[in-house]
């Protein structure tokens, strides 16, 4: 068996703890197919005043898989309340509520879209482990804004597993009204 001379090289290379004379295994990228992706919804806070969504996913292949996440497309959970044709998306009011500038470079040049952000992150998916892939908090007064009446509204969670879009997984109803000011 070989031994590490350098601690902090060994311990590097060795995060997956399979020990530092073994590369870590790379898992294969995760597949629609092998993933069970469930939502829900509740009324969060000290009056009940935030929607929450969580997705979670929950690997059924009998192999670790690769989640890919990357906070170059905005965020990748789209809510939908929705109730008698009247429909509420936390896209749309992302899109009103945050203006980003539009990028340059230190002579003024427009940056091209595909060349602002290159950040990604991998998630190792574990068989049979569920895992928090994705949350989403929105004040109710936001959601009812000047449109929905209070009431039942049903909740839906768009999102995006490895760059395919999962549609519309139902989340649960809500009870949505004005919170207390």
């Amino acid at each position: 068996m070989r031994h590490c001379s350098n601690y902090l090289a060994c311990a590097i290379a060795s995060i997956s703890i399979v020990g530092c004379h073994h590369e870590a295994p790379v898992p294969e990228p995760m597949r629609v197919e092998d993933v069970r992706s469930t939502a829900r919804s509740a009324l969060v806070g000290l009056n009940l005043d935030t929607l929450r969504v969580d997705v979670t996913v929950l690997n059924t292949a009998k192999t670790p898989r690769a989640l890919v996440l990357s906070p170059c497309f905005g965020n990748p959970l789209i809510i939908r309340v929705q109730r008698d044709g009247r429909i509420w998306e936390s896209a749309a009011w992302e899109r009103e509520k945050v203006h980003t500038p539009t990028p340059r470079d230190s002579a003024g040049k427009v940056i091209p879209e595909g060349f602002i952000c290159s950040a990604m992150m991998v998630r190792e998916l574990l068989p049979g482990r569920p895992v928090l892939a994705y949350f989403s908090s929105t004040p109710v007064r936001e959601v009812l804004g000047d449109s929905l009446p209070p009431g039942r509204y049903q909740i839906r969670a768009f999102f995006s597993l490895n760059r395919r879009s999962i549609k519309g997984l139902p989340a649960g109803e809500v009870e949505l009204r004005v919170p207390p000011t």
